[in-house]
């Protein structure tokens, strides 16, 4: 009975020991359950498909025939597929038929015969109506002059098995299997739905009758007006009520005042209510349905006022505001002094025009940090005739930017500043037309070019004037180029179509919080990176349009469970890679200092760049990929970060946080464009209180002031004249809750918790004549704030754009081949929430 007992307890032990071997083979991760309802996860409904034959395992390209199998384009006998059978025509012919009754199969014989590997490839080139000529045969070892089989070779739809150096082993004349077949039919996308038709291009027909008459006569008399003041001789406040309305709250939109206003609290509101629930007290869930705006709440419930976000981003009447026209980011933790508008100086008297206004909208003459209305973003402060007072904002207006098709800047981060009486404005439409900017040439043509292009609704050439140019670069922030997109090019898509006007802003004189939806704000979002309001708009997303069967292949069709349509379709990066502040280089034009740039675009034109201290890492670059919820964003405000990553939520926050895992059902896998940046930073043990954890050696961004930089290079001197501007041009003063106010006014200008934890002692004393950091590479902050550092940090931005033409999306083997992305990226794929075994399994081919 004991060695019946014992030989049990063994058998037991063995089968629990293969079991946890098999698992450890495979590299499945134990994934919790679904953070969004806490159920387990199941892998074969969720992305992958059980595995239904018993001796297919062993195949390195298991994935791919079980595929087959599941799709009923093969039959198993007594549960076994038979993988190494040579296949018939007839049986080949029979896969087809069930594969889809789209698939020709008249030119493959109804009988009995075998067929080689060879003839497999000749057979799926002429299934797919096309040729093989040009095909590289170079690589093969085995080539026996069959240009189908170096075609299918190359295109992946062949198994390669084995490999000697960088070539490959086609065995052309070996008889093709059932696993060969069944590999093909899959890969060359035999497996068809009959797709939906793709949705037409959208003319815009919006162009504006022909100005060109009305503006000569009016800037006769206006030689230095506004292109505002040019429209508002018909649209201004004699115009109907409606037409002057939807005009005068354009002074609320975050092309105008650097900031997105959201509604309701905004989904930080839902995920701070969330953290809330968390704590004790717990927060009622009805302070979240209820209330009409995060001030009111917040003000109602101390325990809500607790969670960092709330004091520290309301404003009054109670709506979020997020912006960044004094930050070097729009993330309300960062902090960087940045002018508004100005001029760097260099050397022999030259300057140049700087500052994040030249893009957005206003010319500097009312807008700008110095107006107190625009620096809190509210116009509350305005008495008697509203209407009139806003209408001195208006006029401030370039309008030409965003209206016309043919602007007369190339690029809007190129327009010109000019400074006089010490204020930095930009040179107005009247002044460009007199020829009062020497940036410009033949001035006049341009600007009556300009004026004869507007239309009602923006072009996508309107748009991109600015939008092809963040971060001082072309395509750098996103890696959006709108002469590269599909959509974009030729005029298909205005951008306006997917994002359109009608978010929510308040509005002026709107003393109830309500607000309105601005004709000027236009949708954004779902995005990681941005905040995205809380009013029900969204800018339309590829499913909005490409609706029904999107795909002619099923194969994929079925990868859209997890994987994002910008995914495959957005397959190359452009733009900024790595930006080095520490190494800053001088500009041999006007002696203006630049940190290094490593860009991916090898766009050789200088006039694209506004500096020449870039260097190439090739034509394009790889995006990054990470898991993501479409609609969730961020408690911690950092963006999409890789699994296991400092800043990684799940890491941070545990199963509530694991939204960007891969057991989120709602997450799929998106392109990032990675920016690298190595900046000065604060290191130091901070308490976050959103989430009650304390870090150690925490880095925050310093603030630094950018026109030292440019000006002498001396990236230590811009960090103490940053925290100097900071502490004298802001004038800040901290009250009993840790908050900063500007002067009298009772409306936060910087993220008071931050900016008392980092900066309090700096601020509080002469950082001119008492030096407190150091800048050198060992430099690792231990004690806190008092040292710091260069740091090399990097942001994930999540790319839309530059969605390239079918013919340049991915297949499968840029991702499932021995040189393709899961090889080439296998740690990022580990970022992803895969083990490196388990992303050996999506390896397919040695192609």
């Amino acid at each position: 009975m004991k060695k019946k007992q014992k030989l049990s307890l063994f058998i037991i032990v063995l089968l629990v020991t293969l079991a946890l071997t098999a698992v450890t083979a495979f590299g499945y991760r134990k994934f919790a359950g679904d953070p969004m309802t806490g159920q387990p996860v199941n892998c074969s409904t969720t992305c992958h498909y059980t595995i239904k034959a018993s001796d297919i395992n062993k195949l390195p390209y298991v994935k791919v025939v079980n595929y087959a199998i599941v799709k009923n384009v093969f039959t198993l006998s007594k549960g076994k597929f038979y993988p190494s059978k040579p296949i018939t025509n007839a049986e080949f012919r029979q896969a087809l038929q069930r594969a889809s009754n789209l698939n020709d199969i008249s030119l493959i014989p109804n009988d009995n015969k075998t067929f080689t590997r060879a003839q497999l490839a000749y057979y799926i080139m002429r299934l797919l109506n096309t040729s093989s000529t040009g095909a590289n045969w170079i690589n093969i070892i085995d080539f026996n002059g069959s240009e189908p089989l170096a075609w299918a070779v190359e295109k992946g739809y062949l198994p390669i098995t084995k490999k000697a150096g960088t070539k490959v082993y086609a065995y052309p004349n070996a008889l093709a299997t059932r696993a060969d077949a069944a590999y093909a039919i899959v890969t060359a996308g035999l497996i068809r739905q009959t797709a939906a038709s793709k949705p037409s291009a959208i003319a815009n027909t919006s162009k504006h009758s022909d100005l060109t008459s009305s503006f000569l006569t009016w800037v006769q008399n206006n030689p230095t007006g506004t292109a505002a003041e040019f429209c508002l001789t018909c649209h201004g406040k004699n115009a109907t009520v409606d037409k002057w309305n939807s005009i005068k709250n354009i002074v609320y939109t975050n092309h105008y005042l650097n900031r997105t206003f959201t509604k309701n609290g905004d989904t930080v509101f839902w995920m701070a209510y969330q953290f809330g629930q968390r704590g004790n007290p717990k927060l009622p869930y009805d302070l979240y349905m209820n209330q009409d705006n995060l001030h009111n709440a917040a003000k109602q419930n101390s325990g809500l006022a607790r969670i960092e976000g709330f004091r520290e981003l309301g404003f009054a009447p109670g709506q979020l505001q997020f912006g960044m026209y004094n930050r070097l980011c729009g993330a309300p933790e960062t902090f960087g002094f940045q002018s508004f508008l100005g001029r760097w100086n260099g050397t022999d008297g030259k300057s140049r025009a700087a500052g994040c206004g030249r893009c957005h909208i206003g010319y500097g003459k009312k807008s700008g940090p110095a107006d107190p209305n625009y620096n809190n973003g509210l116009f509350n402060q305005i008495s008697g005739d509203v209407d009139a007072a806003i209408l001195d904002y208006v006029k401030d207006i370039d309008c030409l930017l965003c209206h016309a098709d043919q602007y007369y800047v190339n690029k809007g981060a190129a327009r010109n500043v000019k400074i006089e009486g010490g204020k930095a404005t930009i040179y107005t439409v009247g002044e460009v037309y007199n020829g009062q900017d020497p940036s410009i040439t033949d001035y006049q043509q341009k600007v009556l070019t300009a004026i004869a292009s507007v239309y009602k609704k923006p072009t996508a050439n309107g748009c991109a004037v600015c939008h092809d140019f963040p971060a001082d670069g072309p395509a750098y922030k996103r890696g959006f180029w709108h002469s590269l997109d599909v959509h974009l090019k030729d005029d298909k898509l205005s951008c306006v179509d997917c994002h359109s006007g009608g978010a929510w802003t308040p509005a002026i004189s709107d003393t109830t919080g309500q607000g309105v939806y601005n004709k000027h704000q236009f949708v954004i979002g779902p995005m990681p990176d941005l905040y995205t309001p809380n009013d029900g708009n969204r800018a339309k997303q590829c499913t909005d349009c490409h609706t029904g069967t999107v795909h002619a292949n099923a194969v994929i069709n079925d990868h859209t469970r997890r994987i994002d349509c910008r995914t495959c379709h957005i397959s190359k990066d452009y733009g900024l890679d790595y930006r080095d502040f520490s190494n800053p280089e001088r500009e041999t034009a006007d002696g203006i200092y630049e940190p290094k740039d490593y860009v991916f675009n090898n766009w050789t034109d200088q006039s694209l760049y506004n500096n020449n201290s870039h260097e190439y890492k090739g034509s394009f670059g790889t995006p990054t990929l990470n898991f993501k919820q479409q609609d969730y964003e961020h408690m911690m405000r950092f963006g999409v970060r890789p699994i296991g990553d400092i800043f990684d939520e799940g890491k941070l926050l545990g199963d509530m946080g694991k939204m960007n895992y891969p057991q989120n059902l709602y997450a799929k896998i998106q392109p990032f464009h990675r920016v690298n940046i190595k900046i000065p930073m604060a290191f130091g043990n901070v308490y976050f209180k959103a989430i009650g954890k304390d870090f150690v050696n925490f880095p925050f961004m310093l603030p630094f002031d950018k026109k030292n930089y440019a000006e002498t290079g001396d990236i230590i001197q811009s960090v103490y004249q940053g925290i100097y501007k900071l502490k004298t041009l802001f004038m800040p003063a901290f009250d009993m809750n840790n908050q900063i106010y500007f002067g009298d006014q009772k409306v936060p200008k910087f993220d008071g918790y931050t900016a008392q934890m980092i900066y309090s002692k700096m601020l509080n004393e002469n950082i001119m004549t008492n030096p407190r950091m150091s800048m050198t590479s060992t430099s690792k902050g231990f004690t806190p704030f008092n040292m710091s550092g260069y740091y090399q940090f990097f942001g994930l931005m999540q790319m839309d754009h530059t969605v390239l033409p079918a013919d340049e999306a991915l297949t499968c083997i840029d991702c499932h081949s021995d040189t393709g992305r899961v090889v080439m990226t296998t740690d990022s794929w580990k970022n992803l929430g895969y083990s490196a075994k388990r992303s050996k399994l999506l390896v397919f081919t040695k192609k």
